[in-house]
C-alpha cells in the first residue's frame, strides 16, 4: 500500500517538473519589447533592442551609415515584429541566427541582360586539293 502511494507522488512530481520546464521554455522564446524612439539613429535603436532582448547585432559600420533614422513606438511587442518595423524602409536587411541578428545591405535587383545574339559560323569555302591517289 505504501509503495503505490510513493509511486503516485513520484509520477505527480515528474509531471509538475515537466510542466514548469515547458512554461519557462515558452517564456524564453517569446521576447516582448517595449520601445519608444522618434527619429533616432538605427545604432541607438539596435543598442536598446540588444539590452531588452538579449540578442546581439552584427553589422559593418559602412552599412549602418546608409540607414535612415528610425521612429518606433511599440509596447509589449515580439522581437521579430519590432525588427520588421525598424527595417521597413531601410536599404538594409537582417537575418536571425540563434541569438545573433546579422545586418547587411539589400541586394540590388539584377538587371536582365539580353540574350546573346546567336552567331552562326560559316565554314570556309572548300579548297581545291591536287594530288594523285595510288
Amino acid at each position: 500500500m505504501d509503495l503505490t502511494k510513493t509511486l503516485r507522488v513520484m509520477k505527480l512530481t515528474a509531471i509538475l517538473i515537466m510542466a514548469a520546464c515547458l512554461t519557462a521554455s515558452a517564456k524564453g522564446v517569446a521576447q516582448k519589447i517595449t520601445l519608444k524612439a522618434k527619429d533616432l539613429p538605427l545604432t541607438k535603436v539596435l543598442h536598446e533592442l540588444e539590452k531588452q532582448s538579449g540578442y546581439q547585432f552584427l553589422y559593418f559600420d559602412g552599412d549602418i551609415k546608409l540607414a535612415k533614422n528610425v521612429s518606433v513606438d511599440v509596447t509589449n511587442t515580439d522581437f521579430k515584429t519590432v525588427l520588421e518595423q525598424c527595417f521597413k524602409d531601410q536599404p538594409l536587411t537582417y537575418e536571425i541566427t540563434e541569438k545573433t541578428v546579422v545586418i547587411k545591405q539589400k541586394e540590388a535587383p539584377k538587371k536582365e541582360t539580353p540574350a546573346p545574339i546567336e552567331t552562326t559560323t560559316i565554314p570556309p569555302p572548300p579548297s581545291e586539293i591536287h594530288g594523285r591517289v595510288v
